[in-house]
């Protein structure tokens, strides 16, 4: 793996074609970029969705290896991905998310990058690393978040998410987060699936992740349709996550998190 910009870049094989595929654990599915798709002259397939509408458009992987895993028969949605801007060599080919993380037990160590697959059945939990619930339904991870006194049951454990801490206009609605509205700037932040959006940078105070409180840096999504964004209460980012080294234990509904780097 290849950490850069705070995202995880994991080496895809699909045939003998190699693809670095940003680790995000807020995807569902694995995602290829519509140009990688056409590319490798993948099977294009019909909407598997009845009784409602979808543009979401999926194609057939006969063989993706990602280490020493195997799968067969994958398949992916296709988007158009928007790469980062003003960074050339950073290209956004495709995601994976849900399929690959729930086959093992994630080791995710932003303080040295190492990104260690495990064995689920050989999994030691270390003695020091904090056990936090996830709800897996839509297979995205869901946390409990509070801020400010109020919890959120739908904050999304999101690596692939360049941000700290983005709360939804859904959550801001009921439960207004304590902040300092003289550092509050509108800005635009890059999205992968929806390119630039509207968010104001703030500061949060008093939020609770399991057995810590901290006040952190955040943003305030300032668009109640933003894409992603949609019926969740928030994000939790790669900029929050990478003070922890984090274990992504599905099979258990859990995600750990080792003390060593915590906020405080």
């Amino acid at each position: 793996a290849r950490f850069e910009h705070e995202h995880i870049f994991v080496r895809v094989n699909v045939g003998d074609r190699g693809l670095d595929l940003i680790l995000d654990s807020g995807s569902s599915e694995m995602t290829l970029n519509e140009k990688i798709v056409r590319e490798l002259g993948l099977e294009e397939l019909a909407s598997s969705a009845p009784g409602r509408a979808s543009r979401t458009k999926h194609a057939l992987v006969p063989l993706m290896n990602i280490g020493p895993l195997a799968f067969r028969n994958v398949v992916v949605s296709t988007e158009t991905l928007f790469d980062y801007p003003g960074e050339e060599a950073t290209q956004i080919v495709g995601l994976i998310g849900y399929d690959f993380i729930a086959r093992t037990v994630l080791r995710i160590d932003y303080g040295h990058g190492t990104l260690d697959a495990i064995v689920p059945a050989s999994f030691s939990p270390p003695a020091d690393a904090v056990p936090i619930a996830v709800d897996l339904r839509g297979h995205v991870p869901f946390i409990d978040l509070t801020i400010g006194g109020s919890t959120g049951h739908e904050f999304v454990l999101d690596t692939g998410a360049d941000a700290t801490l983005v709360v939804s206009q859904r959550f801001l609605r009921d439960h207004p987060p304590p902040h300092d509205p003289s550092r509050q700037a509108e800005k635009e932040e890059f999205s992968m699936m929806s390119g630039m959006v509207k968010q104001a940078r703030v500061t949060i105070y008093g939020v609770v992740l399991g057995p810590w409180t901290f006040d952190t840096d955040g943003y305030i999504s300032l668009a109640s349709d933003a894409s992603n964004m949609r019926g969740i209460d928030g994000l939790l980012g790669a900029h929050l996550l990478s003070a922890f080294t984090l274990y992504l234990d599905y099979a258990n509904s859990r995600a750990l998190f080792e003390l060593p780097n915590a906020p405080h």
